[in-house]
């Protein structure tokens, strides 16, 4: 029988102790709990920490009842967060399990309180629920207590001074009620004396009646009170719903206001999208019209430069083939050309032997044909040398060695030159011949000495040089022999030493007298 008794007792020890060790799916219920909202998920919450009370599952317990006050704290409503403060502190405080952790999270809960609300009642509770933790042994949570206490104390005086004040009036109502109640009685017994004096047996028994409705009246009020105390926690029950209501529906508020605030947002900010969309299209449209534009006022510019810079070539080219570069130049800048005075040049004047016949022998267009063959040569010719072309006079050539740029050995490149267009005509003949053509046969008179050059006219413009040592270069070439290079003395005292001579003596020219001629030999 004892052992029977002992195996019983092992096994319900067991049995508490893993009943003690339970604990509840915390994944779970917080999976369950995040499908409420506002008051919804309060009390699911709170229910969740009793739950996990019932079976001393400390952690969780506390876990979920915090989570019911984060979630009234959250809404903003201080009386609101008080009363969830108050209720959770009360249902952790009310527990089977005492520990460390318990009694913090009770504490920390009646902090909470302190700091949200001024409502005497309430603190006064608060303070009673915080005395109880007082001489807890671990100082940290008496000396937390003691803060909760010294912050609710005022408070729980107030609130003792005013229940001092209701019981004292409701002991005055009773005494009262009393004192009428027998002058009721005396006023009765007198008139019964009055008229049964002899019925004092029965004023007796009406005594004791009396004192037992006084009784009665006292149980009934001790009743009363208790009736009036069950409904106080009915009425706290229900301002605490409909705290919770009001929570649930202040946050349903709050998430409609922040889901029409949201739509508003959202609608603000297609609206500025919108907006904004149009004037960039706007903004693209008209910058696309002006690159357009742009592009074909430029393409319009280009083609209108092309051209100008095209007809500009043009001009300076035919310019440059009536005109020294130099010279040019300079009419380009200022629009006029100054004559010049150059005292060191020598002329050359080159001119075809019996042309006249040659130009009855061709025809026009032969005749021209040949001479802009000879004469591009010419002009080849003096280019090589730096020697100025000036005109061309029929069939007579000009140049001058000099001009407009002064020259040091402006004598020998001007023998060069003359030396040039008879080695040219001498191979161009050789053609000829072998096509039975006319042989093209030249004079060359050379003269060093000053001249003026300048341009003439305006709507043609005309380089040419002037002085009498071009009318002499003219009598040189005059005076020479066909295939010969006469040169005058002072051509001859410059080129002297570069080429051989051959002296020709004084030779009378037409208006200049005699003059002294020579032919550079050798080339």
């Amino acid at each position: 029988m004892n052992y029977i008794f002992i195996t019983l007792l092992v096994f319900l020890g067991s049995l508490s102790c893993a009943f003690t060790q339970a604990s509840i799916d915390r994944g779970y219920f917080e999976k369950e709990l995040n499908k409420e909202k506002g008051s919804q998920y309060i009390r699911k919450a709170i229910d969740f920490g009793k739950q996990a009370l019932e079976i001393n599952d400390t952690d969780n317990a506390l876990y979920f009842l915090g989570k019911s006050f984060e979630k009234a704290k959250s809404t903003g409503q201080k009386e609101a967060s008080a009363i969830v403060a108050y209720e959770v502190a009360s249902i952790a405080d009310q527990s089977s399990t005492t520990n460390n952790s318990v009694s913090n999270f009770v504490l920390d809960m009646l902090g909470e309180i302190t700091r949200l609300i001024n409502d005497t009642k309430t603190l006064a509770k608060t303070n009673e629920i915080a005395s109880k933790y007082l001489s807890n042994k671990d100082k940290k949570i008496s000396k937390k207590a003691s803060i909760v206490v010294s912050a609710t104390s005022a408070a729980n005086v107030e609130y003792q001074k005013q229940v001092k004040e209701l019981e004292d009036y409701q002991q005055s109502a009773k005494v009262e009620e009393t004192v009428i109640t027998q002058k009721a009685e005396l006023t009765n017994l007198s008139s019964a004396v009055d008229k049964l004096k002899g019925i004092q047996d029965l004023l007796s028994t009406k005594m004791n009646v009396s004192q037992e409705l006084l009784k009665n009246m006292s149980r009934e009020n001790l009743e009363k009170e208790a009736m009036l105390e069950k409904k106080q926690r009915l009425i706290d029950s229900i301002s605490f719903e409909a705290t919770i209501d009001s929570i649930i529906m202040d946050s349903n508020s709050i998430e409609i206001k922040q889901k029409e605030s949201e739509l508003k947002l959202k609608e603000s900010q297609r609206n500025l999208f919108l907006s904004f969309l149009g004037f960039i299209l706007l903004i693209s449209g008209f910058l696309y019209y002006r690159f357009s534009l742009a592009k074909s006022y430029n393409k319009q510019l280009e083609e209108k430069r092309a051209i100008i810079e095209k007809e500009k070539n043009r001009s300076d080219e035919l310019l440059l083939n009536i005109l020294p570069e130099e010279v040019a130049n300079e009419l380009k800048i200022s629009g006029k050309v100054a004559a010049q005075h150059y005292a060191t040049t020598t002329i050359l004047f080159a001119d075809f032997v019996n042309f006249s016949y040659i130009s009855r022998k061709l025809s026009p267009q032969e005749l021209v044909s040949d001479l802009d063959y000879c004469f591009r040569h010419f002009d080849e010719i003096t280019g090589n040398h730096g020697v100025e072309k000036i005109k061309t006079i029929g069939d007579a050539y000009m140049c001058v060695a000099g001009v407009p740029v002064a020259m040091e050995n402006h004598a020998e490149a001007a023998v060069h030159v003359a030396m040039g267009f008879i080695n040219f005509l001498k191979d161009w003949n050789k053609e000829r011949d072998k096509k039975n053509l006319l042989p093209f046969n030249i004079r060359l008179g050379l003269h060093s000495g000053p001249v003026c050059a300048g341009v003439v006219g305006t709507k043609k413009f005309v380089f040419d040089i002037w002085g009498d040592a071009v009318n002499i270069a003219s009598r040189m070439e005059s005076s020479a022999e066909p295939g010969k290079i006469n040169i005058s003395e002072s051509t001859y005292d410059l080129v002297k030493h570069k080429f051989k001579c051959e002296p020709r003596g004084a030779i009378l020219t037409k208006n200049m007298g005699e003059l002294k001629m020579y032919y550079i030999q050798n080339y």
